[in-house]
């Protein structure tokens, strides 16, 4: 029996999508989703939901959640940004 690929030095970074309930400051958002966020935690959610204008998150909007300690935009958070840009655009 062939043995499954070792994942023991990968690390593991779970996203999610979050639609908006309620229009507030994406600061607020933020300390909602996360837990004790660190100030990098702050910038890179800012970074990857780009299309959030004005520091306000609208009803409906979609956002995405990054794990907390991530320090770079990954290939699939720029493609949701171009997804998440295109719904805005619809309402």
């Amino acid at each position: 029996m062939d043995a499954l690929p070792s994942t023991q030095n990968k690390a593991i970074h779970i996203k999610a999508i979050h639609i908006v309930e309620k229009q507030m400051p994406v600061d607020q958002l933020i300390m909602i989703m996360y837990n004790s966020p660190s100030e990098n935690t702050y910038k890179h959610f800012k970074m990857v939901n780009s299309h959030i204008k004005n520091g306000i998150v609208q009803v409906g909007q979609v956002v995405l959640l990054s794990p907390a300690d991530a320090q770079e935009c990954t290939i699939e958070e720029a493609e949701f940004l171009n997804v998440a840009k295109a719904v805005d655009l619809t309402s």
